[in-house]
């Protein structure tokens, strides 16, 4: 098992907020999920047995790696398979030591935003993909964490050292190798600021559920909590 290397960082639970305050500081931001039809809204690759991500990673991405193979093991999706596992228990790991409720060991992601046409106007047009997206103010974020940016430049190989890494083309942020719970998350935007530009900096979400729970479900019914579009 890997270890925890953002304990430091982990030790603080956050802003002392209420959850009324945690809710209004999270007003106008989107959680927005893409998803394959024939697999579900919720359904990670890694629910499945190995031999049969392995399968499914081929057939959703048959070039992965073609571009640059050193990034992702070229076409061994295997390989792939394998790195990926090891990011998501580190992922695990440090979203429970932030209090996170880890209720599935295997997280779904979602774009945390507050640009959500843009975010869904980016996933439109990808056949046989839709989309739900929430607001992020009526979901129980009790079971959620969340990264500055994708959690495999998060982590990687380099989780050893922070996970503060530089890929080629990204620039390294202070809240890489961070994993935040939702309090941590509202603090470290009044910190650091909304990243100016999402194409080069954006939250990402991990829901550690099955399904996402609706706060105030009485007072915020479905079809408003929730948006859905197919593309294709």
């Amino acid at each position: 098992m890997m270890a925890v290397k953002n304990s430091e960082f982990n030790d603080a639970s956050g802003a002392q907020l209420s959850p009324e305050e945690l809710r209004a500081k999270l007003d106008g931001y989107y959680l927005i999920r893409a998803y394959r039809v024939d697999a579900g809204p919720y359904a990670v690759v890694t629910d499945l047995p190995f031999d049969e991500a392995v399968a499914a990673c081929e057939a959703s991405d048959p070039n992965r790696g073609l571009d640059d193979p050193a990034a992702s093991g070229g076409r061994d999706q295997a390989a792939y398979m394998a790195q990926r596992i090891k990011t998501e228990t580190w992922l695990r790991e440090n979203a429970s030591a932030t209090g996170v409720d880890i209720s599935k060991p295997n997280p779904a992601y979602f774009a945390f935003t507050r640009e959500p046409d843009r975010v869904l106007g980016h996933m439109a047009g990808r056949d046989g993909m839709a989309a739900v997206a929430f607001r992020a103010d009526e979901i129980d974020l009790s079971n959620w964490s969340f990264t500055m940016d994708d959690h495999f430049f998060a982590s990687l190989d380099d989780a050893d050292k922070g996970g503060a890494v530089a890929l080629d083309g990204y620039e390294v942020h202070p809240l890489h190798g961070r994993v935040m719970n939702a309090f941590q998350l509202v603090s470290a935007i009044e910190e650091f600021g909304y990243p100016d530009d999402e194409l080069k900096h954006n939250f990402e979400a991990q829901m550690w559920a099955a399904s996402p729970t609706t706060l105030d479900a009485a007072a915020a019914p479905a079809a408003r909590s929730t948006v859905e579009r197919n593309f294709g």
